[in-house]
């Protein structure tokens, strides 16, 4: 086909050589239907190729010489057009392909034969007293070295209210079972009563500085309050590690030498987590019973004097015991004299 177009100036001085290729009006009619023919036919095409993309479980109820259209529509239609339509295929296909292999559900790591066997022994559902629950303790923790023993209490507290964000630290009457490393910043005479105490290191400037370089071979470290100002420094590395001293914790004072008394007889801290949960370490697995007994009493005690007074309700909800590796044991709040 032939198209031509002309401007009224064309009309007013025609060639010779352009009048030749001018078709008459009739074909020009003719022409124009044609053509317009033609591109309902690519659009019509094309809204049925769409259809198919969009519902490729309805392909039975339409022509089936549709397929025959969109594949010559593809060999004379321009390249964009192609992709675009060929791409959607595609993409359909993929989404109405079944998935062959096998679905991993995210419901965590399988528990080992020791630990279902270990949960076997605990009735589900029940209270156990503190003098049971530490006796069964000691049958279901299978682990070949000497377990942690803690302690979780759920309490009726709300962290978001800063009266209700509970932290501190209580002295353990039994220990908590390991030897703890202490390192002491202060200078004078505060430094010379712990320096014979068994403390890893005292010292002011050139301990932080040793901290500093990547020495942090210590469990504990205690602070004087002058000495809080090189000890503030060092915050990008202590911090993390729960290893800054802090006041409310007793490890920034003037008493240097009961600091490092009690850390050394035992202490544990705790705070309360975003769930209104504290998580408190009593001991190891090889302490008798007694001195776990006695560590968990201590425990409950130090909570009910934190207690805040704008709590309202039942403070302490629920109590379990376990192990670093065994079964949760859960205890009966009422034999540990928990209101």
């Amino acid at each position: 086909m032939v198209y031509s177009f002309f401007t009224p100036d064309d009309q007013e001085s025609p060639d010779s050589s352009s009048l030749s290729d001018v078709k008459s009006s009739d074909d020009m009619a003719e022409l124009s239907n044609d053509g317009s023919d033609h591109l309902t036919d690519i659009d019509t095409t094309l809204n049925k190729a769409n259809q198919i993309t969009e519902n490729p479980g309805d392909q039975d109820q339409i022509n089936p010489d549709l397929t025959d259209d969109s594949a010559n529509l593809n060999k004379t239609t321009p390249s964009h057009s192609s992709y675009k339509i060929s791409d959607k295929n595609n993409l359909a296909n993929k989404k109405t392909t079944p998935f062959s292999g096998n679905v991993v559900k995210k419901t965590g790591k399988k528990s080992g034969k020791k630990y279902l066997n270990a949960l076997t022994r605990i009735a589900r559902g029940k209270l156990y007293d503190l003098d049971s629950a530490l006796e069964l303790l000691k049958h279901c923790a299978y682990a070949n070295f000497d377990n942690t023993v803690e302690i979780a209490v759920n309490l009726g507290l709300d962290p978001r209210h800063a009266d209700q964000n509970i932290r501190g630290a209580v002295p353990l009457p039994f220990g908590r079972g390991k030897t703890v490393r202490i390192v002491v910043f202060a200078k004078g005479d505060k430094a010379l009563e712990v320096s014979n105490m068994g403390v890893e290191a005292v010292g002011g400037q050139d301990l932080a500085d040793k901290v500093q370089k990547g020495w942090l071979e210590f469990d504990q470290a205690i602070a004087t309050p002058d000495m809080m100002g090189i000890v503030g420094k060092l915050g990008r590395i202590l911090g993390p590690r729960g290893l800054m001293p802090n006041p409310k914790l007793g490890t920034v004072t003037h008493n240097v030498v009961q600091a490092v008394n009690e850390l050394q007889a035992g202490r544990a801290e705790f705070r309360v987590d975003k769930a209104g949960i504290v998580h408190v370490p009593v001991g190891k697995m090889s302490m008798t019973t007694e001195a776990l007994k006695g560590n968990i009493l201590a425990i409950m005690e130090a909570l009910e004097r934190a207690k805040p007074q704008s709590a309202k309700g039942t403070y302490v909800k629920k109590i379990c015991l376990s192990a670093t590796m065994s079964p949760g044991i859960k205890l009966d709040p009422s034999s540990l004299g928990a209101a």
